[in-house]
């Protein structure tokens, strides 16, 4: 039960996190745009959403999460609209630091109101069980 309730707290700070390097990347890249420090607040965004997306998919297994199929299809999907802002073709989006940060916002609002709420919901429902168990 101590493990379900630090994998909520972890996914919490791991979200905050995430806002928070949006964020980032917002500020950096306003009015002087230094494409070093944009690639720089890119890097580490999606370094951290990976890290993120691994460890949500290792808690969804080891619990047996039965949504898992349909959240790792969400996480497939925003990696590779990321890869496509970020390296598609110039003609096809004009501004893509600003098409990124957008993206990010709207997907990471809707994936943790709506997905990682399912998985909170279980995993609060897991740790309701344990503890009906014990009682």
């Amino acid at each position: 039960m101590r493990e379900l309730l630090k994998c909520l707290d972890k996914f919490h700070k791991q979200h905050h996190e995430i806002a928070t390097l949006i964020h980032d990347l917002e500020d950096i890249s306003g009015d002087c745009l230094d494409y070093n420090l944009v690639d720089k607040a890119i890097e580490e965004l999606f370094s951290y959403v990976k890290e993120h997306f691994r460890y949500e998919e290792q808690i969804m297994l080891k619990f047996n999460y039965p949504n898992i199929k349909q959240h790792l299809a969400q996480h497939n999907e925003f990696i590779e609209t990321v890869d496509k802002l970020c390296f598609g073709s110039p003609e096809v989006i004009s501004d893509p630091v600003t098409g990124l940060i957008r993206y990010c916002r709207a997907w990471s609002k809707m994936h943790v109101e709506s997905e990682d709420g399912k998985l909170d919901q279980f995993i609060v429902d897991q740790i309701h069980s344990a503890v009906t168990k014990r009682s």
